[in-house]
């Protein structure tokens, strides 16, 4: 029996020339740089994959030319598709190929079937022999699968071995479905890799997502397998802007493939129609914020800048103190306040406390400047909070509702 999976699964974009003709050159990179950095296994024909947007012949065409190239690398093929009887020929014909597992997404329905969406898993793994990773990606299938259904497709369809949770909040949800189904179920992180650190911390086997600079998810997983937890929040954190910038609902794919085209792994940045492309100012905000390189990936450590000492004010809590380490953007202050990674943060932070936040900050020069967000009306369930998390002496503001970490109050 072949290896349980773990660790890394990238998931590929697929590249396109600007006429929009397939790229199948560049596949050859992205195989290589899955594999140099430590990837336990690629996915490909994945919803940012833009499965949905290629013929049959252009999906067998990928899939095949990701195959060649796999270097010994387990391959992951989307084999979704509108009617149970197209999956599974889809997902024979991956079979054909080599494929090392299946990725499956819930069909559209027009109302929730519980059985007939389970008679629809068990009809594919009856078709197959290879395993099958069941997306729970209710954002663009429409259909939430709590988790003792799950873990019934764990538990009665013996292909059903993996589950790619992208169903937020993901951490509770991990928790909830490894209380029914066990241990043996490997669930493993998408959306981008932003809740990565917290699924890693519930159990889960690792990520399939793809983060335009996998080495990065490869150091935090190795680092979490290795038990030092410390190492593995550097990581995350020091990234979480760009994380937080790659994947923005809507030009994610196309900031994804121009971070991937600025790396020289793809020949252009090209979304098939009816995608967006990205504009000329999130390309600006890409390369002179620092959030998108255009060379080499950052280093998985995080940098040794003089971090920007930072006091936040929240209606609801009272004062925190808190600094931002700005090693992402620039080591002035001024930047810092202008950089996207922070105000994405900071606004993130803003909508979980459901209230305005206050920022005033002073760097080395003891500069002062003020930021303040505008209230939000979103509220999302449980205690709202703002966190301020602790990463190599600074705090710096996170995407709140992973974790709860009580605030330091210095109101006096």
């Amino acid at each position: 029996m072949a290896e349980k999976f773990s660790g890394v699964h990238w998931m590929l974009a697929t590249p396109f020339k600007e006429n929009e003709e397939l790229d199948l050159e560049s596949i050859g990179n992205l195989m290589d740089k899955a594999y140099t950095s430590g990837c336990e296994g690629v996915v490909a024909l994945g919803v940012t994959g833009e499965a949905a947007r290629l013929t049959d012949a252009e999906r067998k065409a990928v899939a095949s030319e990701v195959i060649s190239n796999s270097r010994g690398m387990p391959v992951t093929l989307g084999t979704t598709a509108a009617g149970t009887a197209s999956t599974v020929a889809y997902s024979l014909e991956a079979q054909e190929l080599g494929a090392a597992a299946v990725m499956i997404s819930a069909p559209a329905m027009g109302k929730p079937n519980p059985d007939s969406l389970f008679a629809h898993y068990n009809r594919i793994a009856e078709a197959v022999d290879i395993p099958i990773v069941v997306q729970d990606y209710p954002q663009t299938s429409g259909v939430h699968m709590a988790p003792p259904f799950i873990a019934r497709l764990f538990q009665e369809i013996p292909g059903v071995q993996y589950l790619k949770l992208e169903d937020p909040p993901t951490p509770t949800k991990i928790t909830a479905i490894r209380a029914l189904a066990g241990d043996d179920l490997a669930i493993f992180g998408g959306l981008g890799g932003m809740y990565l650190l917290d699924e890693l911390t519930r159990g889960s086997a690792g990520a399939m997502t793809g983060f335009a600079y996998p080495e990065v998810l490869v150091a935090i997983c190795r680092h979490m397998a290795e038990g030092d937890r410390k190492q593995a929040e550097e990581v995350f954190y020091s990234h979480l802007p760009l994380l937080l910038f790659e994947f923005q609902e809507g030009i994610g794919v196309g900031i994804r493939k121009y971070a991937l085209q600025q790396r020289g792994l793809i020949a252009t940045g090209r979304v098939r129609h009816p995608g967006p492309q990205i504009t000329d100012e999130t390309r600006s905000d890409g390369q002179e914020r620092g959030v998108v390189r255009t060379t080499e990936a950052r280093s998985t450590e995080p940098a040794q800048l003089a971090p920007v000492r930072c006091r936040f004010s929240c209606p609801m809590e009272g004062t925190v103190a808190a600094s931002y380490s700005p090693s992402l953007t620039s080591p002035d202050l001024s930047s810092a306040l202008k950089a996207p990674s922070f105000r994405s943060l900071l606004s993130h932070a803003a909508i979980w406390c459901n209230k305005a936040l206050k920022a005033t900050f002073a760097d080395k020069d003891e500069s002062v400047a003020q930021v303040v967000t505008p209230a939000l009306s979103r509220n999302p369930e449980g205690l709202p909070q703002v966190i301020c998390n602790v990463v190599e002496g600074f705090r710096i503001p996170v995407l709140a509702g992973m974790r709860v970490v009580p605030l330091v109050n210095i109101a006096r």
